[in-house]
């Protein structure tokens, strides 16, 4: 997205006048070292930040967002996680990448938020057809790579057929979904267990979601107005190291869908 680090997006821009200076501000294209995005542009950035900015915010929210996007504009290299960057390109969760190797969902959990070692590094990367470098460190100047490796990975590979595998504790998990967070239809679970990790507010643009998050998102929907007809306002759902689900619903209860 471009940034806009001058006046008409500062959050000491109080209708024309500088809460800095004092002064009226004489053209609002000019900026200053004392720039802080106003909470309206706040907004703009989070909804159009793209998912390598986001992702690592959504987790963490004391990244600070317009510091990588001001970086980002300029064409500087930021630092990615290379399972974001298979989710991204390859399509291929975390949990899908636990049934393509074949392990439970703790070793992909421990390799993308604890460490990667050498030997699952090597695995990782033969299997993915990427440099085992990535699995090191990856910013957004490997992103030709990685869109070469995919490639090469789908002339050998069937992706529906490791994304709809069920292996026990996948299918675990889709009992759970379905019984009791979201309280859905079995094979409506067994495609949401694909996720690992979600996070969606009201107001986000729903084509940055994939077919799998706009069916979580519709899916959540449908159980609260099932149950209280409140109006949702946000979900954030994850799986621990242990597999087991974290998920929380946000809601209005002073307000009702139509």
């Amino acid at each position: 997205m471009e940034f806009i680090k001058q006046c008409s997006t500062c959050d000491f821009n109080f209708s024309g006048k500088c809460g800095i200076s004092g002064n009226m501000i004489p053209d609002i294209t000019q900026s200053c070292s004392d720039w802080e995005e106003s909470q309206d542009y706040y907004a703009v950035m989070y909804q159009n930040a793209p998912w390598y900015i986001r992702n690592p915010y959504d987790e963490n929210p004391s990244v600070n967002l317009g510091e990588l996007l001001e970086m980002d504009s300029k064409g500087e290299a930021i630092t990615v996680n290379i399972f974001d960057a298979i989710k991204e390109f390859y399509g291929l969760t975390l949990v899908d990448l636990a049934v393509l190797f074949r392990e439970n969902f703790g070793v992909m959990y421990y390799a993308r938020n604890v460490r990667i070692t050498d030997r699952r590094a090597y695995q990782f990367a033969s299997t993915l057809r990427l440099p085992v470098e990535l699995f090191k460190n990856t910013t957004t100047d490997d992103f030709d790579q990685i869109e070469f490796g995919k490639k090469l990975f789908l002339k050998n590979n069937d992706i529906e057929e490791i994304r709809n595998a069920m292996p026990d504790w996948k299918a675990r998990l889709a009992k759970m979904l379905a019984r009791l967070y979201l309280r859905c239809p079995i094979d409506t679970a067994k495609e949401l267990s694909r996720m690992d990790r979600f996070y969606w507010s009201r107001g986000d643009n729903m084509d940055r979601l994939n077919a799998t998050e706009r069916l979580f998102v519709s899916t959540a929907e449908k159980r609260i107005r099932n149950e209280s007809h409140p109006i949702l306002l946000g979900v954030s759902y994850s799986l621990d190291n242990k597999t087991a689900s974290h998920f929380n619903l946000r809601q209005s209860r002073s307000e009702r869908y139509d």
